[in-house]
């Protein structure tokens, strides 16, 4: 059978599924729906300081070791003594910590890898669910009640109980 594209849009529209004004839209460049996308996201004060953040942070991420001001367990240092536990000044923006290391050259260096175990981990957790979703979507049956069931209890169980058993 044949399906009119223009009529399922327009149904969609009308019970509110699409989220489009019509069918010109979804067959336009992707040049003109970034343009599209941007105008309504730039609107959006919190969303701009959100991605701005992330933005900051992952540049941090890439570029952050290499412009360091001190190295990361390196003890800040003053006519040869460490300096322990000292207030934001110039040369420590935000001090040092009770072993003489600098927190801003920590805060950098720590911005890879802990923006490596989220992207990984988001990754992980939309692979695993896409895969466990799809397969049961396409096989059914009895296939599908198991995947579900075992995401059900996946749902059920708490987090951090979970991780304290699993690094047990």
């Amino acid at each position: 059978t044949h399906v009119n594209p223009r009529k399922l849009l327009l149904q969609g529209l009308e019970y509110g599924v699409v989220a489009t004004e019509s069918l010109d839209d979804l067959t336009h460049p992707v040049s003109h729906r970034l343009r599209r996308v941007w105008s309504v996201a730039g609107k959006d004060r919190e969303l701009l300081f959100y991605a701005s953040w992330l933005l900051f942070v992952g540049v941090l991420a890439v570029i952050g070791p290499s412009v360091v001001p001190h190295g990361y367990a390196e003890p800040a240092r003053v006519d040869g003594s460490i300096i322990i536990a000292a207030a934001p000044s110039l040369a420590h923006p935000l001090g040092t910590n009770h072993l003489g290391q600098d927190i801003l050259s920590r805060l950098i260096i720590g911005a890879r890898p802990t923006a490596l175990t989220g992207f990984l981990g988001g990754g992980l957790i939309i692979t695993i669910g896409t895969s466990i979703g799809v397969t049961a979507g396409y096989v059914g049956g009895w296939v599908e009640n198991v995947l579900m069931r075992f995401t059900d209890v996946m749902y059920g169980v708490p987090l951090i109980p979970f991780a304290i058993v699993l690094l047990a």
